[in-house]
């Protein structure tokens, strides 16, 4: 690891040469007319930094911190007292290591896990294509490929959100302090910039390098990789399938290749959950919306291979509406949500106005269509709002219990922490109420709604609630 251990010989900050700098360019724009308060953070908040970011760094390799321009960047922004503009240079260190360790992997298997629209798949070739992948997709692909964990994913979503909304141009209920930035700072280098690659992942890349070859795997080999399958995590397993169903639909891939998958992936698909098989079904779909017919018969052979036809969708506005809904949150968590969600929301609403929602998807839908229904926590999307109040008052009462039942989903849980989030979660509730005609589902909505505000993210800690919850899941037969 890197040592930064101050020595002697080190400049030593000056608490004052930093307050006559502020002074003299808060005097410069105030002789324009520009604004010159609340520009600068604190002098103390920066010495927070200062004091701690030594030992933050020290996790970071020597042949990498070399290279992170972003890191030094970050430090003089703090030192400048520009806050927000640091949390954006950490952001960009971020998202540029977590692409580089994203291009050590087999980077077809990670589009192919990462991006379930096959009609955005096709515009991702190469390494140079992460460029364009948006944020929260990189974020996803790399949980899927378990680069990082569900924690490190739940981090950094916070770090990127916070990296969006705090900025003078939005306003925010949180402040950017010292230690918080300190603690982003770790956050990052924890689960991005410092982490080593796991030897599985090595196992897996070398695995589809070798498939790809044309080249017939013999019995032996077939036997010792199908036997490396236990080793495995689960989310490995998962990404894996996903990746060979993506190898095998691939029209540059030879019937050797598909012939070396063949052999693999009944073994691996008894190990795959309900869940993987009903997305590489929606994969099949979406080739069929977007006129892919080559893809869509290889798709066919791959899921008669493993006896998995039934996950083929019935009605193929799955296969439109996943993408969508993956979309919508896009454009829910980025700059411009106000103008972008509202047209996608209208195109999902239209999709299910004259149909009811898959059971295959249902679950994803009600918990993204309630995920941006709760707005980001500083405001409502006006335009959008309405086409998710339509949809949630089409609910039915399964949906809406699932909807209820999201209080226990990451994702939601972090929403609650914001008393915006709270009050429409409430509203949900009250709209949704007169669905509901198990008693027990009465009795715990009304235990929600009396539930304190700004305590309603720990309601799950109070005993009566989570008693009251749990007889709620059993009454529905419903579980995360």
């Amino acid at each position: 690891m890197n040592s930064l251990v101050r020595t002697s010989e080190q400049p030593v900050i000056d608490i004052t040469n930093i307050e006559e700098t502020c002074g003299i360019i808060k005097s410069m724009l105030e002789s324009v007319g520009l604004p010159n308060e609340r520009i600068f953070a604190p002098t103390k908040e920066r010495f927070r930094v200062f004091s701690n970011f030594d030992a933050v760094l020290e996790a970071i390799p020597a042949d990498k911190i070399g290279e992170s321009f972003y890191i030094s960047k970050f430090i003089a922004a703090v030192f400048a007292g520009l806050f927000d503009a640091a949390l954006n240079y950490l952001w960009d260190e971020t998202v540029k290591e977590l692409r580089n360790k994203v291009a050590q992997y087999d980077i077809d298997y990670f589009y192919n896990v990462a991006l379930s629209d096959s009609g955005k798949r096709k515009d991702f070739k190469d390494v140079d294509d992460l460029k364009k992948l948006s944020d929260r997709d990189l974020l996803q692909g790399a949980k899927e490929i378990d680069l990082i964990d569900e924690v490190g994913f739940q981090e950094l979503k916070h770090i990127s959100y916070m990296r969006n909304w705090t900025s003078a141009a939005h306003p925010n209920e949180q402040e950017l302090t010292g230690l918080k930035l300190i603690g982003f700072l770790e956050t990052c280098v924890k689960n991005v910039i410092s982490l080593p690659i796991d030897h599985t992942a090595i196992e897996i890349k070398t695995l589809l390098n070798n498939i790809r070859q044309d080249i017939p795997l013999d019995r032996e080999r077939i036997y010792h990789i199908a036997l490396s399958f236990s080793s495995f995590k689960q989310s490995q397993i998962e990404a894996l399938c996903q990746g060979f169903f993506g190898i095998y639909t691939d029209l540059r891939s030879s019937e050797i290749v598909r012939d070396n998958i063949n052999s693999l992936i009944v073994p691996l698909w008894e190990m795959v959950p309900e869940n993987i098989k009903n997305k590489i079904g929606i994969k099949y779909g979406n080739f069929s919306i977007n006129g892919e017919s080559d893809k869509c018969n290889l798709a066919e052979r791959f899921l008669r291979q493993v006896n998995g036809m039934k996950y083929i969708p019935e009605d193929l506005k799955i296969a439109k509406l996943t993408p969508l809904l993956d979309d919508l949150v896009n454009a829910h968590e980025g700059f411009n949500n106000f103008y972008t969600e509202p047209s996608i929301a209208r195109e999902i609403a239209l999709l299910v106005t004259s149909t009811t929602v898959p059971k295959a998807i249902e679950r994803d839908y009600v918990n993204k269509i309630l995920y941006v229904y709760l707005t980001n926590g500083n405001g409502s999307a006006w335009h959008a709002n309405g086409y998710y109040c339509s949809m949630i008052d089409n609910f039915n009462e399964i949906q809406v219990a699932i909807g209820i039942l999201a209080i226990t989903n990451s994702d939601i849980t972090n929403k609650l922490t914001k008393l915006k989030c709270v009050e429409k979660f409430k509203e949900f509730l009250v709209r949704v109420e007169s669905k509901v005609t198990n008693p027990i589902g009465k009795d715990f909505i009304q235990e929600m709604l009396k539930f304190n505000d700004s305590q309603f993210y720990k309601i799950m800690n109070d005993k009566t609630a989570k008693l009251k919850f749990e007889s709620f899941c059993r009454s529905y037969a419903i579980m995360e």
